[in-house]
């Protein structure tokens, strides 16, 4: 059996007839062994083997200059800067962000390139960008680092993904962003990425699960600032704030009799985080004790029965799960506005820093239990948002709570950019 290249867990079934294996751990869908890497699909040529799939229509344009307007306005703050666009083929976005004032740059690696970058006047870099050095994209764009980098159905080509946002933070200016648009198959109409042209160039199928654990692994690169999706197209969008310093990283669990599972679930999270918060809903084992003694990192633990009802033999059932998960969300907020000294932060930036609330519950440890593939995950399951601020508090349904704001009101999120 294969194992997945972002986690390492072993997979052994394949989604339907495709190439791609499906992790049980990360949701990532990845080819073993890779293809070739190619720069074009065969559905992006026509039968005389000439391009035919980067021309835009105007509705693309339209979508792309909506697109440009609204990082412009959202990670630009409105200020013109220098951009870059991984992966451009027919350059369009850049094109749009140089209209709005900005020195934008394009790269690709396909043989149109010095045509497009001609026609529409936006300065292309002909390179692989897993290939080219930091050093050659600097000398050619005189750019030390870039306010926002942007790669539009792109990720999923990269056969070295953590190396890419490895790169891509290095690149990236600490105040700037990175905007990427991708398929994801854990979102409506992810069936138009699964053809015979799509899987030359796409080694990976990724979803936010398997984008979630690259960050994990890249440690201290980036945090999601947003993320947001387009249902029926099978895409999201996704914005990564760079990381300045390390973000604390808590892991919080609500347990009840688990004396036995504690010690190997807590034993398997010590390695990447800074501390546990546990919290027990009526148990009558060791469970509180033995949290206490099985890893070096700092355990904080708590008994809270008030999301709990007492049956008729007089035991604890977990009643309301949101209301529990809410006591130990305030606890890691109370913990991550703490300095290392255990002093108050002085300044308010050091009280809202970046935290990941791991909060699976123990009985979702064992993977035979996981909801089946291609499931929608509550709130109960899998990794959450690297957050920054407040975490958000949920009902006892396991949502939280709606806004009045829909994507599909947003013009630049009406439709995926020609590739």
């Amino acid at each position: 059996m294969p194992a997945c290249p972002i986690c390492s867990a072993s997979a052994d079934t394949r989604f339907r007839d495709s190439p791609y294996w499906t992790c049980p751990d990360c949701d990532c869908w990845f080819q073993q062994p890779q293809p070739p890497k190619v720069f074009e699909g065969s559905h992006e040529k026509d039968a005389h083997g000439d391009f035919a799939g980067h021309l835009m229509s105007d509705h693309d344009k339209a979508v792309n200059r909506a697109l440009a307007e609204h990082l412009f306005a959202t990670c630009l703050h409105n200020t013109p800067a220098r951009t870059l666009d991984v992966g451009s083929k027919y350059p369009y976005l850049a094109h749009c962000l140089r209209s709005l004032g900005c020195e934008a740059f394009g790269m690709d690696n396909i043989e149109i390139v010095p045509e497009y970058s001609r026609s529409l006047g936006v300065p292309m870099l002909m390179a692989d960008f897993e290939a080219i050095t930091d050093a050659q994209i600097r000398e050619w764009t005189a750019t030390d680092r870039f306010a926002l980098i942007t790669l539009i159905h792109l990720f999923e080509h990269m056969y070295d993904p953590l190396a890419a946002l490895v790169k891509l933070r290095r690149l990236v200016a600490d105040d700037g962003r990175v905007f990427i648009r991708l398929p994801d198959h854990g979102v409506t109409g992810f069936e138009r990425d699964l053809t015979a042209g799509h899987y030359t160039i796409h080694p990976y199928y990724h979803a936010f699960p398997s984008l979630l654990q690259l960050l994990v692994r890249g440690r201290d690169l980036f945090a999601v600032e947003s993320t947001s999706t387009m249902d029926g197209a099978g895409q999201r969008d996704i914005v990564l704030r760079p990381l300045t310093r390390k973000p604390m990283l808590l892991a919080g669990l609500i347990v009840k009799n688990e004396e036995r599972d504690l010690p190997r679930c807590l034993a398997s999270i010590e390695p990447i985080v800074d501390g546990v918060v546990v919290v027990d809903t009526g148990s009558t084992d060791r469970t509180l004790e033995v949290a206490q003694t099985v890893i070096a990192k700092p355990v904080y633990t708590q008994t809270y029965t008030g999301a709990s009802r007492k049956d008729e033999r007089g035991d604890w059932k977990l009643w309301d799960f949101g209301k529990a998960r809410n006591v130990f969300v305030e606890e890691i907020e109370r913990r991550g506005a703490l300095d290392g000294c255990g002093r108050r932060a002085a300044d308010a930036q050091s009280q809202s820093r970046d935290l990941l609330a791991v909060d699976r519950r123990l009985r979702r440890a064992d993977r035979k239990r996981r909801p089946p593939l291609g499931a929608s995950p509550s709130l109960e399951d899998g990794p959450r948002y690297p957050l920054r601020g407040p975490l958000p508090r949920i009902s006892h349904a396991g949502r939280p709570p709606r806004t009045d704001a829909h994507h599909e009101r947003d013009p630049s999120r009406c439709g995926p950019r020609s590739r």
